[in-house]
C-alpha cells in the first residue's frame, strides 16, 4: 500500500475510531476499512466530463446507462428485503454488461476501472 494511503486510513482510524456504519465515499483506497457506499454522482459527474469533452455515442450511451441504474435503485427504499435483494442482482449484472461492452473503449477504458473496482459497493441496500 501506498505511503499517502497508509496515511490517510491513519486519519481516518484516529477521527472515526468507532465507526459502524455504512460510509459514502469516492473511492479513496483507505475507505476500504468502513463499509462502502460508492457515491453514484462521483461516477456519474466523471462520465459527465467524458461524455460532454469527447461527445461519442459510446460515452453518452453510458451515461444514459448508469442514469438509469441509479434511477431504478432509488426505488429500492420502498421494496421488500426480497424485492431488495432481486433489485441488487439484477442492478449489479447490469454494471458488469456495461463495464464488459466497453471495457475495451479507447475513450472509456480508463473510467470503466471505476464500476468495475466498486462492485458491490455500488448498492448497499441489499
Amino acid at each position: 500500500m501506498c505511503y499517502s494511503c497508509q496515511h490517510g486510513g491513519d486519519v481516518l482510524k484516529e477521527l472515526l475510531p468507532d465507526w459502524d456504519g455504512v460510509m459514502v465515499c469516492d473511492g479513496w483506497h483507505p475507505y476500504k476499512m468502513f463499509n462502502v457506499q460508492r457515491c453514484g454522482a462521483h461516477i456519474i459527474r466523471e462520465v459527465e466530463f467524458i461524455a460532454k469533452r469527447d461527445n461519442t455515442p459510446e460515452a453518452r450511451r453510458v451515461l444514459r446507462v448508469l442514469r438509469q441504474i441509479y434511477d431504478d435503485a432509488k426505488g429500492a427504499c420502498k421494496m421488500s428485503k426480497k424485492k431488495r435483494q432481486k433489485l441488487y442482482g439484477l442492478l449489479c449484472r447490469r454494471i458488469r454488461n456495461m463495464v464488459k461492452t466497453y471495457r475495451k473503449n479507447k475513450i472509456l477504458k480508463k473510467f470503466m476501472t471505476k464500476p468495475n473496482n466498486a462492485g458491490t459497493d455500488l448498492f448497499r441496500f441489499s
